[in-house]
């Protein structure tokens, strides 16, 4: 008689599944550190253009590196409940930073990127959780905006609430779409059904809701789409 097993997700092989993806950071971590080693040492042995090409590999790596932080979110929020470690910081000086790590990308991509934000903005929130998320969507913004546009992100602050948003140039989503942009998998075929963007738009979807925020999607026939979340801001 043939018995049959079944095989349960149990926490030990979640905990080996996250210490394997966490492995393939090993490399990056070091592609990162001799590509940054090479540009600090090399001064005049290399012209302009092998530079770019340095810097854009090392910007590659960098998004990389990011996606399979995201991943590592998201599957560990698939096995439990992540609950926000809270801190006060200057969230225009996280956007700031965080802007400054796709100047290659946006080079590459010929994107123009205008900032509209405020100084000293005090947010209370996981200020780790919040970088990863807001890298991932202005990754998949870029990524999908028309070469050669423009870009802008902006920051308005209304009772007691902080509004991001970042509007590219990209093809119009239907509002079909729109119902179904922020779920795991999607059955509709468009520039957002990759799989990477669609988990990190699910992703951000969840960590906005645990830190009782909301997202929201806007997309308009003059192909101009505009990706944003708000949040409260806590004292």
């Amino acid at each position: 008689m043939r018995v049959s097993k079944t095989i349960k997700n149990t926490g030990t092989e979640s905990d080996i599944f996250t210490k394997v993806i966490c492995n393939f950071k090993t490399p990056i971590l070091a592609q990162i550190g001799a590509l940054n080693s090479l540009l600090s040492t090399a001064n005049q042995k290399i012209n302009n253009e092998e530079r770019e090409l340095i810097e854009l590999t090392l910007n590659s790596c960098g998004v990389l590196q990011n996606l399979i932080d995201v991943f590592l979110i998201a599957y560990k929020m698939s096995f439990s409940t992540i609950t926000p470690e809270y801190e006060k910081f200057d969230f225009s000086e996280l956007i700031k930073d965080i802007v400054l790590e796709f100047k290659i990308l946006l080079k590459y991509y010929n994107i123009e990127l205008d900032l509209k934000i405020p100084e000293n903005i005090s947010l209370y929130a996981d200020k780790n959780l919040l970088k990863q998320i807001i890298k991932n969507i202005i990754f998949n913004n870029i990524n999908t905006a028309y070469k050669g546009s423009k870009a802008e992100i902006e920051i308005q602050i209304r009772n007691s609430e902080l509004e991001f948003q970042i509007k590219t140039q990209s093809n119009y989503l239907e509002p079909y779409m729109l119902k179904e942009i922020f779920e795991k998998e999607k059955k509709y075929n468009s520039q957002y059904s990759k799989p990477s963007i669609s988990l990190g738009l699910y992703m951000l979807n969840k960590i906005i809701h645990i830190h009782y925020g909301s997202v929201f999607i806007k997309s308009y026939p003059n192909n101009v789409n505009i990706f944003g979340f708000i949040l409260p801001i806590k004292k």
